[in-house]
Protein backbone atom coordinates (compact mmCIF):
# COMPACT_ATOMS: atom_id res chain seq x y z
CA UNK A 1 0.00 0.00 0.00
CA UNK A 2 2.99 2.59 1.14
CA UNK A 3 4.22 1.68 -2.22
CA UNK A 4 0.71 2.56 -4.39
CA UNK A 5 0.70 5.84 -2.23
CA UNK A 6 3.72 6.49 -3.37
CA UNK A 7 3.20 6.58 -7.03
CA UNK A 8 -0.09 8.32 -6.07
CA UNK A 9 2.00 11.49 -4.85
CA UNK A 10 3.96 11.28 -7.84
CA UNK A 11 0.90 11.11 -10.10
CA UNK A 12 0.09 13.94 -8.30
CA UNK A 13 3.80 16.33 -8.41
CA UNK A 14 3.40 15.07 -12.34
CA UNK A 15 -0.32 16.89 -12.66
CA UNK A 16 0.55 19.91 -10.84
CA UNK A 17 3.46 20.39 -13.28
CA UNK A 18 1.03 19.85 -16.27
CA UNK A 19 -0.03 23.07 -18.53
CA UNK A 20 -2.70 23.38 -21.00
CA UNK A 21 -0.47 22.81 -24.02
CA UNK A 22 0.45 19.47 -22.77
CA UNK A 23 -1.36 17.01 -24.90
CA UNK A 24 -3.14 14.55 -22.43
CA UNK A 25 -4.03 17.57 -20.00
CA UNK A 26 -5.25 19.46 -22.53
CA UNK A 27 -7.69 16.54 -24.30
CA UNK A 28 -9.02 16.66 -20.89
CA UNK A 29 -9.39 20.31 -20.26
CA UNK A 30 -11.47 20.48 -23.60
CA UNK A 31 -13.48 17.64 -23.63
CA UNK A 32 -17.11 18.38 -23.97
CA UNK A 33 -16.16 21.76 -22.97
CA UNK A 34 -17.73 24.31 -25.78
CA UNK A 35 -17.74 27.49 -23.96
CA UNK A 36 -13.84 26.73 -23.43
CA UNK A 37 -13.43 25.55 -27.07
CA UNK A 38 -15.01 28.54 -28.19
CA UNK A 39 -13.09 31.06 -26.04
CA UNK A 40 -9.68 29.75 -26.89
CA UNK A 41 -10.88 29.71 -30.90
CA UNK A 42 -12.30 33.15 -30.22
CA UNK A 43 -8.69 34.36 -29.01
CA UNK A 44 -7.27 32.75 -31.71
CA UNK A 45 -9.06 33.96 -34.71
CA UNK A 46 -9.62 37.49 -33.49
CA UNK A 47 -13.22 36.52 -34.14
CA UNK A 48 -14.80 38.11 -30.72
CA UNK A 49 -18.75 36.67 -32.16
CA UNK A 50 -17.44 32.79 -33.44
CA UNK A 51 -19.93 30.20 -31.93
CA UNK A 52 -19.41 26.59 -32.36
CA UNK A 53 -22.25 24.24 -32.86
CA UNK A 54 -22.14 21.03 -31.41
CA UNK A 55 -21.67 18.82 -34.46
CA UNK A 56 -18.05 21.05 -35.53
CA UNK A 57 -17.01 20.83 -32.00
CA UNK A 58 -17.38 17.01 -32.05
CA UNK A 59 -15.73 16.81 -34.95
CA UNK A 60 -12.68 18.73 -33.58
CA UNK A 61 -12.54 16.16 -30.38
CA UNK A 62 -12.88 13.66 -32.10
CA UNK A 63 -9.76 14.56 -34.46
CA UNK A 64 -7.62 16.03 -31.01
CA UNK A 65 -8.38 11.87 -29.77
CA UNK A 66 -7.53 10.31 -33.57
CA UNK A 67 -4.07 8.65 -33.84
CA UNK A 68 -4.19 8.37 -37.35
CA UNK A 69 -4.63 11.04 -39.86
CA UNK A 70 -6.73 9.23 -42.32
CA UNK A 71 -9.35 8.83 -39.43
CA UNK A 72 -9.91 12.81 -39.11
CA UNK A 73 -12.43 15.40 -40.07
CA UNK A 74 -10.34 18.28 -40.74
CA UNK A 75 -8.18 18.41 -44.13
CA UNK A 76 -5.65 21.55 -42.36
CA UNK A 77 -5.13 18.91 -38.84
CA UNK A 78 -4.94 16.14 -40.61
CA UNK A 79 -2.28 17.28 -42.71
CA UNK A 80 -0.11 18.66 -40.13
CA UNK A 81 -0.80 15.08 -37.94
CA UNK A 82 0.88 13.21 -41.62
CA UNK A 83 3.24 15.75 -41.97
CA UNK A 84 4.57 15.29 -38.30
CA UNK A 85 3.75 11.26 -38.30
CA UNK A 86 5.25 10.43 -41.71
CA UNK A 87 7.34 13.14 -43.45
CA UNK A 88 10.75 12.77 -42.09
CA UNK A 89 11.73 16.38 -41.01
CA UNK A 90 8.43 16.10 -39.04
CA UNK A 91 9.24 12.82 -38.12
CA UNK A 92 12.39 14.43 -36.70
CA UNK A 93 11.18 17.70 -34.98
CA UNK A 94 8.52 14.57 -32.73
CA UNK A 95 11.45 12.49 -32.07
CA UNK A 96 13.21 14.98 -30.85
CA UNK A 97 10.60 16.75 -29.19
CA UNK A 98 10.02 13.16 -27.32
CA UNK A 99 13.48 12.47 -26.69
CA UNK A 100 13.55 15.93 -24.82
CA UNK A 101 10.14 14.67 -22.71
CA UNK A 102 12.17 11.49 -21.63
CA UNK A 103 15.21 13.05 -20.98
CA UNK A 104 13.05 15.74 -18.53
CA UNK A 105 11.70 12.31 -17.10
CA UNK A 106 14.69 10.89 -16.36
CA UNK A 107 16.34 14.16 -15.01
CA UNK A 108 12.92 14.31 -12.83
CA UNK A 109 13.79 10.75 -11.66
CA UNK A 110 17.54 10.84 -10.81
CA UNK A 111 16.78 13.73 -8.62
CA UNK A 112 13.98 11.75 -7.13
CA UNK A 113 15.77 8.98 -6.46
CA UNK A 114 18.49 11.38 -4.87
CA UNK A 115 15.78 12.76 -2.59
CA UNK A 116 14.68 9.44 -1.31
CA UNK A 117 18.57 8.60 -0.65
CA UNK A 118 19.13 11.50 1.34
CA UNK A 119 15.59 10.88 3.22
CA UNK A 120 16.87 7.39 4.17
CA UNK A 121 19.94 8.97 5.26
CA UNK A 122 18.44 11.21 7.30
CA UNK A 123 16.22 8.91 8.76
CA UNK A 124 19.17 6.74 9.38
CA UNK A 125 20.74 9.46 11.62
CA UNK A 126 24.11 8.59 11.26
CA UNK A 127 25.06 11.35 8.65
CA UNK A 128 26.06 14.66 8.72
CA UNK A 129 24.19 17.18 6.33
CA UNK A 130 27.68 17.49 4.68
CA UNK A 131 28.13 13.95 4.31
CA UNK A 132 24.72 13.68 2.72
CA UNK A 133 25.00 16.52 0.45
CA UNK A 134 28.42 15.27 -0.72
CA UNK A 135 26.20 11.44 -1.21
CA UNK A 136 23.33 12.60 -2.46
CA UNK A 137 24.32 15.41 -5.24
CA UNK A 138 22.22 17.53 -3.71
CA UNK A 139 22.51 21.31 -1.95
CA UNK A 140 22.79 21.62 1.46
CA UNK A 141 19.38 23.98 1.01
CA UNK A 142 17.93 21.12 0.08
CA UNK A 143 19.27 18.67 2.42
CA UNK A 144 17.83 20.74 5.29
CA UNK A 145 14.44 21.61 3.34
CA UNK A 146 14.01 17.86 3.28
CA UNK A 147 14.89 17.31 6.77
CA UNK A 148 12.71 20.28 7.77
CA UNK A 149 9.18 18.78 5.64
CA UNK A 150 10.55 15.12 7.62
CA UNK A 151 10.02 16.91 10.64
CA UNK A 152 6.88 19.00 9.68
Amino acid sequence: MEQREQKHQEDLRRLRRLRPIDDDFMRCLFKDNIPLAEFVLRIITDKRDLVITDCQTQKLMHDFNCTKADDMNFALMAERTRYLKENPKGVNEMCKVMEDMRNESLKEGIREGMKEAALRMLTAGKYALEEIVAISGLSLEEVMQLKADRNA
